[in-house]
């Protein structure tokens, strides 16, 4: 992502692996970021839903919704709400698709910490 975020940012991080979670999570929280954590895409819709999120975090391949049902999702709820998608998976058509949804972004699993803050 990188570059320093402004204080007061909300990101919402959304992967069903808990060290993923876990690790973003202190490296955002490192730089005073506030953070918010869902295991899946039900609870990260949940939280879209009740507002104040200011970017989301979202991994592609997760069971239940997939990442890209989740954006579709997210879209209906808040169209201009940035997304940057976590992958260790993906495929020219993902990327073709989450292109169409207006995603800020791919993070490649495993990533950097540089590449967080």
């Amino acid at each position: 992502m990188g570059g320093k975020l402004r204080d007061n940012v909300r990101v919402l991080i959304t992967d069903d692996d808990q060290n993923i979670r876990w690790m973003l999570s202190l490296l955002l929280r490192s730089e005073g970021i506030e953070v918010i954590e869902a295991e899946n895409g039900l609870v990260a819709l949940s939280l879209v839903r009740q507002g104040n999120i200011d970017l989301l975090l979202l991994d592609l391949k997760m069971p239940g919704m997939t990442g890209l049902e989740v954006l579709h999702e997210v879209r209906k709820l808040d169209v201009g709400l940035p997304v940057v998608l976590i992958t260790g998976f993906g495929t020219n058509e993902d990327a073709m698709i989450a292109g169409r949804e207006g995603i800020r972004g791919f993070l490649t699993k495993p990533f950097k910490n540089d590449e967080i803050s």
